[in-house]
């Protein structure tokens, strides 16, 4: 990830190493029986799981008092759906 510039409206650093590690631990547990395509599909899946729970825990975060949202960023609404 240090190679990378990442672009911060699609995602954080930090967001980016959990998604790659949860790439790489689906890759260990499935990797042997899935084809290059399945594989694809299911880093997509992952991706999208891993930013809708993200949005989870920082509800969670701001509800309890330990966290409050930056200034200037809102939740991505169609997290929800």
């Amino acid at each position: 990830m240090q190679g990378i510039d990442l672009d911060p409206k699609e995602m954080a650093k930090d967001g980016a190493f959990a998604t790659l590690t949860s790439y790489h631990f689906q890759q260990l547990l499935h990797g042997s029986s899935y084809t290059p395509q399945q594989l694809a599909e299911l880093r997509t899946v992952t991706r999208e799981q891993v930013e809708k729970q993200a949005q989870v825990y920082a509800e969670q975060f701001i509800a309890a008092g330990v966290g409050t949202l930056k200034t200037g960023v809102e939740f991505n609404p169609d997290l929800k759906k």
